[in-house]
């Protein structure tokens, strides 16, 4: 079988864009035409080609197939076949693009294809890890289990972008909004007030010198800090799809104060959960590491895994792989160690999740608890220097009328 990434379109004429496995060209048009599409054109797609943006679930499509995954284990569990089950949940489906996902995969199914081959033609809604957690329990007779497992993974994905939002949503509009007020009140307040006092030709005490010259220095260079605000954003967004540069950046990230040691956990937690999900599903540990190299969000995390895939390939356990890389902490590597030793390696990996999971949130608030009562008092001290640099010449204008 060959996967083709191809151009169609349906009966109301709308194109249509996707990966399907098939024999030939002939083969992957048939099927196309059974699904009510049209071929435009279609190509040979390359190893791994699209997976890194094919693994960015819209929260829209978690939800979606977290309904999926409790339809799938309730009609599985009752002795449902897999046919039936996907084409009753095809025939509800309310979601119009969805729904042709579904009646696409149950034609494929009743064509023979396996349940994870049929997935692996809908990448934006079934990427790899997925498809091959399917496959897994396919092969192992565990399906039902395995689409229990699917919805709390689906779960926990959402719970934990859930309550890092919270966590620095209101934090990043506060320093935003400082930001903001504080361009505001260097470039457009204060030299208005700047050009009055200067006009009363009074005597200026240090501190309105001091916010007078800032001031001045902000205003005649608003071309270079203001493109640097715009540029650099647009560098590092089209850098980071560089090998080199999106590296360094995740090095960076890792090195920051403070939040370095919350990025690293997040890819820490995201290799925990992903890799427990997987092994404990029947999925070999070798390609349990593969799959999560594209999982964890942080280039450094990926390259140390990549590496440690090939040290278990030769026969290295993969506790000793892992304690080669600085990026896992002593913890996990115990955890792992203790996983190996005791035959329970997946059940150990999702305890260390568990504890991330419950840490990042505490140490995000923790974090941002103390951020928010300094940017007040940065605020206020602000405020109140530039209030006296203004407040002052006045007062001493009043005092030399008097």
């Amino acid at each position: 079988m060959v996967k083709f990434a191809y151009r169609a379109v349906d009966a109301q004429g709308q194109p249509v864009e996707g990966l399907m496995s098939a024999s030939d060209m002939n083969a992957l048009q048939s099927l196309l035409e059974g699904d009510g599409l049209w071929l435009v054109e279609a190509r040979e797609a390359m190893a791994g080609a699209g997976s890194r943006k094919q693994t960015r679930f819209t929260r829209a499509n978690r939800q979606l197939l977290i309904v999926f995954s409790i339809h799938m284990h309730s009609l599985l569990s009752a002795g449902v076949q897999v046919s039936p089950a996907i084409k009753g949940f095809a025939d509800q489906a309310t979601d119009p693009q969805f729904k042709k996902v579904m009646q696409a995969i149950w034609k494929r199914i009743e064509t023979g294809v396996p349940l994870h081959e049929a997935l692996k033609d809908h990448p934006s809604y079934f990427p790899d890890e997925i498809a091959h957690l399917i496959q897994a329990g396919e092969e192992s007779g565990t399906l039902p289990e395995t689409f229990g497992e699917l919805r709390r993974y689906l779960e926990w994905v959402d719970r934990m972008i859930g309550d890092i939002r919270q966590a620095t949503i209101y934090p990043t509009l506060v320093i935003s909004g400082l930001f903001l007020f504080m361009i505001l009140l260097f470039t457009f307040v204060i030299p208005r007030f700047a050009t009055v006092l200067v006009s009363l030709n009074v005597p200026l005490p240090l501190p309105t010198i001091i916010i007078m010259n800032v001031s001045e220095i902000l205003v005649d260079t608003w071309m270079v800090w203001g493109g640097f605000f715009v540029i650099v954003p647009i560098v590092v967004f089209f850098g980071r799809r560089s090998p080199w540069v999106g590296y360094k950046i995740d090095e960076l990230k890792l090195k920051l104060p403070i939040f370095g040691e919350v990025v690293q956990m997040l890819a820490i937690s995201r290799f925990a959960q992903n890799f427990g999900l997987l092994f404990r599903s029947g999925v070999p540990i070798l390609r349990c590491l593969k799959l999560c190299q594209s999982l964890v969000g942080n280039r450094v995390v990926e390259k140390a895994l990549v590496e440690t895939e090939k040290g278990v390939s030769e026969g290295v356990a993969l506790s000793k792989c892992l304690s080669r890389y600085a990026v896992f902490p002593p913890m996990v590597l115990q955890m792992v160690n203790v996983g190996e030793s005791a035959g329970r390696l997946g059940q150990t990996l999702s305890n260390v999740s568990d504890y991330y999971n419950e840490e990042i949130p505490r140490r995000m608030k923790r974090i941002f608890g103390i951020v928010e009562p300094l940017v007040t008092v940065g605020l206020i001290i602000l405020l109140g220097f530039v209030a006296v640099s203004i407040f002052l010449p006045m007062m001493s204008l009043v005092g030399g009328i008097r």
